[in-house]
């Protein structure tokens, strides 16, 4: 699977004509990486099964939400949006992003925000979201990372090569 960004739909639509409405969200993970995704509803009148899922590298999942919009007002439902967090499974501050379920996360953890919006139009019953999105997914790392020395160069001279490149100029030059 190709690891470039795809870019994530921005809004779900529901039907206007039934009460409670069961959806389809189907998260794609096609990046190397191990993530953990906790959704977070504006408002209880949706509801998912749980709301952390963990996504294995080039994985998939597929997730039934519902919206009851018996408990909605008007108000409510224009404001209405479902919003996916996102953190690699080595990330030191994973047990606090888990056991905070009912928390948001942070701006740099959000992957994706979908608006709910009610319409008497068709409304797809899946709609497809890829990870990680837009979270950056970039934590540091508390202990030293075991690096090949032959792949780090430092503090070696410059003119050291310099001199070994002028000289095959040189002879390239005499030769025509």
């Amino acid at each position: 699977m190709s690891s470039q960004k795809k870019s994530n739909p921005t809004e779900v639509h529901i039907s206007t004509g039934r009460e409670l409405v069961q959806r389809t969200l189907v998260f794609r993970n096609t990046s190397g990486k191990d993530f953990v995704l906790k959704l977070h509803a504006s408002h209880t009148a949706i509801q998912f099964p749980t709301n952390v899922f963990r996504f294995p590298p080039n994985s998939h999942r597929v997730i039934q939400f519902r919206v009851d919009s018996r408990v909605l007002s008007q108000w409510d439902k224009t404001r209405l949006s479902i919003k996916g967090y996102v953190l690699p499974v080595y990330a030191k501050s994973l047990k606090a992003f888990i056991d905070q379920k009912s928390e948001a996360g942070t701006a740099a953890q959000e992957a994706f925000s979908l608006n709910v919006k009610f319409t008497d139009q068709f409304s797809a019953p899946q709609t497809v979201v890829n990870l990680p999105g837009r979270a950056s997914c970039i934590e540091s790392m508390d202990h030293p990372v075991d690096v090949e020395e032959l792949d780090t160069a430092t503090a070696v001279n410059i003119e050291k090569g310099s001199c070994e490149i002028l000289d095959l100029g040189l002879l390239e030059i005499e030769n025509r």
